[in-house]
């Protein structure tokens, strides 16, 4: 049996992203050039938006960041 936990990350889903969102880093611009986030907002709460990279989706890129809410 093996187990990898990881105590800094969290799920799209947690209350911290949904409560606390001024705990995350936050930018009005992507941090890469490349970066764009014209995906859905996989969020169920309208106080904040989590949009995923959209190279994540073709599999060019697994960016590790979200935009701020619009």
């Amino acid at each position: 049996m093996a187990s990898d936990m990881v105590p800094n990350h969290m799920g799209i889903y947690s209350k911290w992203v949904i409560e606390k969102p001024d705990y995350f880093l936050q930018r009005n611009e992507p941090p890469y050039p490349n970066y764009s986030f014209s995906g859905p907002n996989l969020s169920e709460d309208d106080r904040v938006e989590i949009r995923i990279e959209d190279q994540y989706y073709t599999r060019k890129d697994a960016s590790s960041c979200f935009p701020e809410k619009r």
